[in-house]
């Protein structure tokens, strides 16, 4: 059945249109725009008054979710609070107004704020239902039900009374109801200093239950997921010293301790009764959670080295941030401090964007990895910030939009740490390989020369095998230097090494000893055979006549050459290799000089 307003718009419609079309009949006229005029004039003075009546909630098709749109509110003036029979007298006289949404959010300061909802319990017998209101930083709540105009029960919460027995982490807070058979009422009253976000639900216990599991499952494995991240790398900064991993399980930390602390999590388990406390512990993590993450950034994109006025810029903004944030919860300036909280949120979130593509901009590889996380991150912030502020339509996926983009951050943000070591682990080999290696002709040198060989020394004392070794010295090559520059020497150097390595064999060590010297191990090589290979060697430097360059300029070698006879060490062998081609170098180079006997074989050129 239509209701009096329904009935009263209607006949406004009807009235508008008849009186606008007997208007100009009567004046004997024919001026059908302002016939039209007239009535859509007429239509707007009578419809706008007509407020329909909000949707009874039915309990035998009890709607799954937030019940904004089956409510009106009523906001009370400054310092004049509404008992409820004056309140019941404003919803008589109209004055409540709809709400649009499912889960309004008024947004931050508003004064304290009536919500009506209306119930029908068509069954004979009373239903036990379970009410949810959300979120878990309202101020206080007070719940009236009415039923054939009397009141039959009242309840009380809020994060501002001690009493934290209602409160259901992550959904708000629940109070058992009983509706009678008929038409009930419940009257609720809302204040909060923080965003006033109405977030209505009424079910069966049975569903209720099963949704706090799931629930209680999801809000595990978030935080599961996170700890596990942030604890590995703490062990990581443990192990390897990097700030930035330091810095990210902070970052990690300090979400969770908000988390915990705006879904009810904390005020329930970890500090309940602490009314100062929780007035502001979530703006105050809602800072310092911003100035972790950018703390994090700074560091991980090296903003010091390509942007340090930007990075300067950013520390000043945080740091003026949070004495403001300390000095507004002292002087207990609660709204304030709710302001500056969600500015400095969207803030944040803008600027680790930004950083993002100002390090992109600058050809720094390690902000593509950190800008498609932040990204995501930054837009779950920026949603939910705007969706408890109630700029955006509050939806539970915008409620959880930090969560959801935190995780893809997390995620991401792991990635581009581990890209980072293997590129740091590339680089340290790479120093590492530059370290034992020649970077001039790609042999091992001294440190390198001594890793490879300490297997091959280990052998030849534990099996008693032959051991020899070659010591080879460019002759006369400062002159090469002198006269045609370190570039030519250079070129030279690496001409004899490429012919060393073609000369040897697999097994062999050839290393470049120092300056012009070049050094060959060679395992299972008898003297002969080692004195043969240094011949050979000898020869194929002398043959090659455009050694240096274009310039006509031959190249010979001296050479020592020793077999492993007694010696204690691997350096020892060596030495005595080396005053083998001293011999050789006192006798006119140019020549193999093979211990003990120093047998020396023919000069091939003397001129040199």
């Amino acid at each position: 059945m239509a209701s009096a307003r329904h009935l009263q718009g209607f006949a406004s419609v009807l009235l508008s249109v008849a009186g606008c079309a007997w208007w100009p009949a009567r004046r004997g006229t024919h001026r059908p725009y302002w016939r039209w005029f007239g009535a859509y004039a007429l239509l707007l003075l009578f419809a706008m008054p007509v407020r329909a009546e909000p949707p009874v909630v039915s309990l035998d098709a009890l709607p799954r979710g937030p019940l904004g749109e089956f409510s009106h509110y009523l906001q009370e003036q400054p310092d004049a609070p509404l008992s409820l029979d004056a309140v019941r007298v404003a919803l008589a006289n109209q004055a409540f107004q709809p709400l649009s949404r499912a889960t309004p959010s008024l947004g931050i300061g508003e004064p304290p704020t009536w919500f009506h909802l209306p119930l029908q319990n068509p069954d004979a017998e009373a239903r036990p239902l379970r009410l949810l209101i959300g979120a878990s930083w309202l101020d206080e709540i007070d719940i009236y039900q009415v039923q054939d105009g009397q009141p039959v029960q009242q309840w009380a919460a809020g994060d501002e009374r001690r009493a934290t027995q209602s409160l259901i982490p992550g959904a708000g807070y629940a109070v058992p109801l009983t509706v009678s058979p008929g038409r009930s009422e419940l009257f609720i009253r809302v204040t909060s200093g923080d965003p006033l976000l109405f977030d209505l639900s009424v079910a069966q216990p049975l569903q209720q239950a099963h949704d706090d599991r799931i629930r209680h499952y999801l809000y595990g494995g978030l935080y599961g997921f996170l700890l596990a991240l942030a604890a590995f790398n703490l062990l990581l900064f443990g192990g390897m010293g990097t700030r930035s991993h330091l810095q990210y399980a902070i970052y990690l930390l300090t979400f969770i301790a908000l988390n915990l602390a705006y879904t009810g999590h904390g005020l329930s388990q970890f500090w309940p009764g602490e009314v100062m406390l929780q007035r502001y512990i979530i703006l105050l993590l809602m800072v310092l959670y911003g100035s972790s993450g950018l703390w994090f950034a700074c560091t991980f994109l090296a903003l010091g080295e390509h942007a340090p006025r930007l990075k300067a810029g950013l520390e000043s903004a945080v740091l003026s941030t949070l004495a403001l944030m300390l000095a507004l919860i002292a002087f207990d300036q609660h709204v304030p401090a709710a302001f500056l909280a969600f500015f400095f949120a969207i803030a944040f979130a803008l600027a680790m964007v930004l950083l993002g593509i100002v390090t992109l901009h600058h050809g720094r590889s390690a902000g593509r990895y950190y800008l498609l996380a932040v990204t995501a991150g930054a837009g779950g912030a920026i949603v939910t910030a705007l969706t408890v502020w109630g700029w955006v339509p509050a939806t539970t996926a915008g409620f959880h939009a930090v969560e959801i983009g935190m995780v893809l951050e997390a995620t991401l943000l792991a990635l581009a740490l581990a890209n980072r070591m293997r590129h740091h682990e590339r680089a340290r080999k790479e120093a590492e390989q530059l370290a034992r290696q020649d970077a001039l002709t790609g042999l091992p040198n001294r440190r390198g020369f001594f890793e490879q060989a300490a297997g091959v020394w280990g052998n030849v004392l534990r099996r008693q095998r032959p051991l020899s070794v070659l010591m080879i010295d460019i002759d006369h090559f400062k002159p090469v230097n002198d006269r045609y520059g370190h570039d030519i020497g250079d070129q030279v150097l690496a001409a004899v090494a490429n012919l060393l390595k073609q000369n040897s064999r697999v097994g062999d060590i050839v290393a470049r000893w120092g300056g012009e010297e070049f050094l060959l191990l060679l395992p299972e090589t008898e003297l002969p055979q080692a004195s043969a290979l240094a011949e050979r060697i000898r020869l194929a430097v002398a043959e090659q006549a455009a050694l240096v360059a274009q310039h006509e300029h031959r190249l010979t070698v001296s050479i020592g050459c020793v077999q492993h006879r007694d010696e204690a060490s691997l350096t020892d062998l060596i030495r005595a290799a080396d005053q083998c081609l001293y011999s050789a170098k006192e006798q006119g180079r140019n020549r193999v000089a093979v211990a003990p006997a120093a047998t020396l074989h023919p000069v091939v050129d003397a001129s040199t």
